[in-house]
């Protein structure tokens, strides 16, 4: 017997604290449940103003704390900068691979390195000179490339997964991709509702 798909709720590059923002949680009490999923780079630490980055940081972990708390899957992303332990960058439930695409993208050597920066936030006219190149510019990731695939292809096979969702590439939709009988599902930013 199969068995039965559930609805995920899942929360990726929403890019708190960033210029190109999507913020659900500014004036709108969101319900967490554990099948929500923070799949990374919901809270931009990275691209924050300088004098706006404990804000979000606290933020992040007022969120981590509730979504956990209910059970739900939280995994952090590049933008959030903290360092990371490869047990800490994804988690498997029901046979279903959930991480931040810059692994499946970089490898994880490269995003450990780079999630490792000392530096966070930006000063206020560099900040507004970005925001104009990422409006511009966003998108601009909406394909994954053979090599990604391929590496998204082992890591499920590696965990004996079926399925894996990631986000990091910003899709303008949802993306469905199947090779070697797993199934590559990149969400794009925002919040996205999908049956696993």
């Amino acid at each position: 017997m199969a068995a039965r798909k559930k609805e995920y709720t899942i929360y990726s590059d929403l890019h708190i604290g960033g210029q190109v923002e999507k913020n659900p949680f500014k004036n709108n009490q969101v319900k967490f449940t554990k099948n929500t999923v923070f799949l990374g780079d919901n809270f931009d630490l990275e691209n924050a103003l300088h004098k706006k980055v404990a804000e979000v940081d606290n933020l992040r972990k007022e969120i981590a704390s509730k979504v956990l708390k209910a059970g739900g899957i939280f995994i952090d992303g590049n933008h959030e900068l903290l360092p990371i332990k490869k047990e800490e960058s994804f988690v498997v439930r029901d046979h279903v691979l959930f991480l931040h695409g810059d692994l499946v993208s970089w490898g994880f050597k490269r995003a450990q390195r780079w999630r490792a920066k000392k530096t966070k936030g930006k000063g206020e006219i560099y900040w507004g000179l970005l925001k104009i190149i990422r409006e511009f510019y966003h998108g601009h990731k909406d394909n994954i490339r053979n090599k990604k695939i391929d590496r998204a292809v082992k890591l499920a096979k590696d965990f004996k997964c079926h399925t894996i969702v990631v986000g990091h590439f910003h899709p303008r939709n949802l993306t469905v991709i199947k090779k070697d009988g797993v199934r590559i599902i990149v969400v794009p930013n925002g919040i996205t509702k999908i049956e696993l």
